[in-house]
């Protein structure tokens, strides 16, 4: 039991450094997403033809029994026929119109990101089980894969609501039932009114921030903070030799530098930051980049195109880039070699064909461009293509990454999965990124078998006050449900009673703060409670 509970205080040790911020955004628009309704009322929006009164039937003739009360012998003096009835015309039934709903426009006024929750079900539910229950890798690898359909599978009807009104989906999710998407604004209140929907919040942005400094502080350093935490007592061999071996760090942030610090140390990495963009982003010297395109039968074209930016001097021949093209279909898939000029040079292998995936290798690029960091494009003529490249493009997660398994780190001998969730977009030096990606990541990395997830972001208390949004109630359920380990920042608000950032303040995570070199508080540091009265940061 020591050892493992060695192992546990190692692990929650890692340092956290930089803080993210959300921006504000409508307060009326967060209170109404973040509601949740059971209601069957049928959406307003769609047109139910109006009911026709059916009168498509002919009438009885009616029959008039003449009067015989006065009957005589004698002859009438007064004429007693009654004119006979005219017949009563027979109705022709007007036809039946119905109204023709007009339709919808793809893009219908204002439109808003947002993230929708679903309900279970029992079938997702045993399929939950069965990943709890795996007893090898393996194992848990197919019930993964079993969950993930039948989640997927249960998504389909909302989907098709969200996309017939000009909506579009952006993430699918599976250890918590859900989806992303963009859809008009007009059109959430119906969406929270069917019955499959368990609740709707906002897509909150977040931004990364700089190292808060005092004066005269010299930075963030491992030769101070190291001892501070004591972790060479738990790495010492002759004590206990914990480094963290056969452990996998999940650092969801802004990527990494291709340093050699822990470059070792990077089992997988995925790019969640690219969305629709065919840009693939930048590789770093000696980097080698890897994508998977999944295309349905068909055609699919991939061009691939080496240009320069403005970084400084690499060497362009040390690039090494895989392609890969999934496809399902072996007897109607194809892959071909097609003529390749200018540069990359040439295609060096594609694999034999077989069931699930094809490779395309390229490398061998002009030398003669020798300045900044090369990219590359891929374009597909019949698919939209989302290219993974985890470069770090601010520093921040290359920071994080070392100081949890780098050469020197915390625990140098654990693993790390790269889960680049924030970018910068502006040029600014100043990454952000945005809730529906970072839950990507969350299920990415626990499909990769990850221990520990370590999130140095979050977002001011105001945005989510009693810590129930998107995001802080998907990292909870996770926690609590999947028994994976979260360690997140407590954020850098300064010294006031409740300033948690979210999802730090998430039930069931480890919420880290900060301290001076002589262990107490720093002033910049959030201090809990949570908005439901819980006590944080928890180190």
């Amino acid at each position: 039991m020591r050892g493992r509970h060695t192992l546990t205080i190692l692990l929650v040790l890692i340092a956290i450094t930089g803080f993210v911020y959300a921006t504000n955004l409508p307060s009326n628009l967060s209170s109404f997403l973040n509601a949740t309704s059971n209601s069957s009322i049928p959406p307003a929006d769609v047109i139910i033809p109006p009911v026709q009164e059916t009168i498509g039937y002919t009438p009885e003739p009616i029959e008039f029994e003449p009067d015989t009360s006065n009957d005589t012998d004698e002859p009438d003096t007064q004429s007693t026929d009654e004119p006979e009835p005219e017949p009563i015309p027979e109705e022709t039934p007007e036809p039946i119109i119905e109204e023709t709903p007009e339709p919808i426009p793809e893009e219908t006024g204002e439109m808003v990101e947002v993230i929708i929750f679903l309900k279970s079900t029992p079938q997702i539910e045993r399929r939950k089980s069965d990943v709890l229950s795996a007893t090898s890798s393996s194992k848990k690898e197919r019930a993964i894969q079993d969950l993930q359909a039948e989640a997927f599978e249960s998504q389909e009807d909302v989907i098709d609501y969200i996309e017939d009104r000009g909506g579009k989906i952006t993430h699918q999710y599976f250890l918590k039932n859900g989806i992303s998407a963009r859809i008009p604004k007009d059109k959430l209140d119906n969406l929270l009114r069917r019955d499959d929907v368990l609740s709707v919040g906002e897509n909150l942005k977040v931004y990364a921030i700089g190292d808060v400094r005092l004066s005269g502080d010299i930075g963030p350093s491992l030769d101070t903070s190291i001892p501070v935490i004591r972790s060479k007592i738990l790495a010492n061999e002759s004590t206990y030799n914990y480094k963290g071996s056969g452990v996998k760090i999940a650092i969801l942030d802004s990527g990494t530098y291709n340093t050699s610090v822990i470059q070792g140390s990077i089992v997988a990495s995925k790019d969640f930051t690219t969305g629709d963009s065919a840009f693939a982003g930048y590789i770093d010297e000696g980097a080698k980049w890897n994508h998977t395109i999944s295309v349905p039968l068909g055609a699919a074209w991939m061009n691939l195109s080496i240009g320069r930016g403005n970084g400084g001097e690499t060497t362009p021949g040390s690039k090494l880039v895989n392609l890969t093209l999934r496809v399902f279909d072996v007897t109607q898939a194809q892959v071909n070699q097609s003529n390749v000029t200018a540069f990359p040079s040439n295609f060096i292998n594609i694999s034999s064909p077989s069931q699930g995936l094809w490779k395309v290798e390229v490398e061998g690029i002009d030398t003669s461009l020798d300045l900044g960091y090369y990219y590359v494009n891929v374009s597909c003529g019949s698919v939209t293509c989302t290219v993974n490249t985890t470069l770090d493009d601010s520093a921040h997660g290359t920071h994080v990454a070392a100081t949890a398994a780098g050469d020197g780190g915390v625990a140098n001998a654990s693993q790390l999965l790269i889960g680049k969730v924030l970018t910068d977009y502006t040029g600014n030096g100043v990454s952000s990124g945005y809730s529906d990606d970072i839950i990507a990541g969350i299920e990415w990395a626990l499909a990769q078998g990850v221990d520990i997830i370590s999130m140095s972001l979050g977002g001011p208390t105001y945005l989510d006050p009693h810590c129930n949004g998107s995001l802080s109630s998907y990292v909870s359920n996770v926690s609590i449900e999947y028994g994976v380990v979260f360690t997140i920042a407590a954020g850098n608000e300064g010294s006031a009673a409740g300033t948690i950032d979210f999802p730090g303040c998430s039930e069931s995570v480890i919420t880290v703060g900060a301290t001076y070199d002589n262990d107490t508080i720093t002033n910049f540091s959030s201090r809990g409670p949570t908005g439901d009265g819980r006590v944080k940061p928890d180190v």
